[in-house]
């Protein structure tokens, strides 16, 4: 049975964790990149995909 969630590789968990955790929400960056001002900072895009199962 399907429980909405997509496994994801290790490695990549660890990247999006890396992400959350280093980005501090500042904003600059989405100053400069449109994919950035619609889908909010990289802390922001990685937290929920930081925490889907491996």
């Amino acid at each position: 049975m399907a429980t909405g969630k997509t496994a994801v590789r290790p490695g990549l968990v660890k990247l999006l964790a890396e992400t959350k955790s280093g980005c501090t929400n500042c904003g600059v960056c989405v100053g400069d990149c449109t994919f950035l001002k619609k889908e909010g900072t990289p802390g922001q895009i990685a937290g929920p995909a930081a925490s889907l199962p491996t």
